[in-house]
């Protein structure tokens, strides 16, 4: 049985692609396009993982990720950034927040597809992704295809 996921991302396009992969993979995607949905969408229904873009509309997403680590302690959470080496502290943050990965985007849909795969899997956890290098304490995936 798939995982049940939180897909966070502004735009609808991205999302529905990256949805529609996820949902291949026999996962049951549900989609969110800003901040306010994920707070509504975590207090009805568990999640497995939450993947969220740091570019939401009405709250950065690193910003909502603190939040919705204090109310979903066991969740995997996944968090994209464009682009990364602007994030001041990224080592420190993914730490600090037990990011299962943080992304440098933008990522193509397949590419997203498969860092997903590879939190569910457990082997990511504590990566950090910047185009061309990884950082943190899981195993080294490539940055894109």
């Amino acid at each position: 049985m798939g995982a049940r996921i939180l897909l966070v991302d502004s735009v609808q396009a991205y999302r529905e692609a990256v949805a529609h992969g996820l949902t291949q993979l026999g996962h049951d995607v549900t989609q969110a396009c800003n901040a306010e949905q994920v707070r509504q969408l975590v207090d009805k229904d568990p999640f497995d993982l939450l993947l969220i873009d740091n570019q939401l509309s009405d709250s950065p997403g690193k910003e909502l990720v603190p939040e919705l680590r204090d109310t979903c302690r066991a969740v995997k959470i996944m968090l994209v950034v464009e682009p990364l080496f602007e994030m001041e502290g990224a080592d420190d943050f993914c730490r600090q927040n037990e990011l299962s990965k943080m992304v440098e985007g933008p990522l193509h849909p397949l590419a997203y597809v498969k860092h997903v795969e590879s939190i569910l899997r457990g082997r990511a956890e504590g990566t950090l992704i910047r185009r061309g290098k990884t950082k943190g304490t899981g195993p080294s995936l490539p940055a894109h295809p």
